[in-house]
C-alpha cells in the first residue's frame, strides 16, 4: 500500500503487485488520503479474459486502477481525460484521439519542429482540474506506452480533437460540438451524486478553452500548420 498526489488530491493505492508503486514513484507521497483505491483479483482475471490480447497481471493492475481512480475525482472538482498534454511558450495545449489515431505521434512532430519550446507534461492520461476560473492539467504516471511526461502540471488555453489527413486542416468548433468528443474522451463519476456537478465542471472547461478539430498527417508540416493556426505567438 502507498500513497500518490494528483492534482493534489491524496490517493491511497492498495495494490497487489510491487510493480504498480514502482510505475508511481514520481508521484508517492504522505498525507492523509482523499480516497483510497484497489482493484481486485477478481477484477484483474476478468480483464485478462476478455480483452482479446495477451497482457500480464501487472499492467492490468495499472490500467484497472487508472480507472478507479478517475471515477473518484469528480467531488474534487476533477476528472481524467485521454489525451496528451503538451506546453508550448507558456500555452497548454490538450490532443485527444481515439486510440491509434496519432496523438502521440503528433506531439511527437511538435517536439521535432520546435524543439525544447514544446514540452510534453503528459502523454496519454492527464488529470483535469478546476482552479478557480481556469482549468489546468496535471502530469500522472499514466503516460502511455512511451511514457512520455512528468509531475508537473500547465494551465490548459488549447484543447484539439486530432483526425488523420493527407492535408493538414484546422476547424474551431463550439463547446456544443465538442461536448460529445469529450465525454467520450473521460471516465464517469462513481457517485450518481455527482453527475451534475462533474457535467458542469466539463461544459465550463470547454467554455474556458479554444476548441479545435485538426486533420494531420506524419509529416512535420502538420505541426506547423496547426500551431501556426492555433496559436497566434
Amino acid at each position: 500500500m502507498f500513497k500518490i498526489k494528483l492534482a493534489d488530491i491524496i490517493v491511497e493505492v492498495d495494490n497487489r503487485q510491487s510493480y504498480v508503486s514502482d510505475y508511481c514513484k514520481d508521484w508517492l507521497c504522505d498525507g492523509t488520503p482523499d480516497f483510497r483505491a484497489q482493484v481486485t483479483p477478481a477484477e484483474v482475471n476478468c480483464y485478462i479474459k476478455n480483452c482479446g490480447y495477451e497482457v500480464t497481471s501487472e499492467a492490468v493492475e495499472r490500467i484497472l486502477l487508472s480507472r478507479k481512480i478517475a471515477a473518484k475525482l469528480p467531488p474534487y472538482h476533477a476528472f481524467l481525460i485521454h489525451g496528451g498534454v503538451m506546453e508550448y511558450e507558456g500555452h497548454g495545449i490538450i490532443f485527444s484521439a481515439k486510440r491509434g489515431v496519432g496523438k502521440t505521434t503528433h506531439m511527437n512532430l511538435w517536439r521535432e519542429a520546435f524543439g525544447e519550446r514544446a514540452k510534453i507534461v503528459n502523454g496519454d492520461k492527464p488529470v483535469i482540474k478546476r482552479e478557480g476560473n481556469t482549468f489546468v492539467a496535471h502530469g500522472t504516471p499514466w503516460r502511455g506506452k512511451e511514457n512520455f511526461g512528468d509531475n508537473s502540471s500547465v494551465k490548459i488555453d488549447k484543447l484539439c480533437f486530432i483526425k488523420r489527413a493527407d492535408t493538414p486542416s484546422v476547424e474551431k468548433i463550439s463547446p456544443k460540438q465538442a461536448w460529445t468528443r469529450l465525454c467520450r474522451q473521460t471516465v464517469y463519476p462513481e457517485d450518481a451524486a455527482y453527475y451534475d456537478a462533474f457535467a458542469k465542471d466539463m461544459a465550463d472547461f470547454l467554455s474556458s478553452v479554444d476548441i479545435y478539430v485538426i486533420s494531420v498527417n506524419q509529416d512535420t508540416e502538420s505541426a506547423l500548420y496547426v500551431k501556426n493556426k492555433i496559436l497566434t505567438v
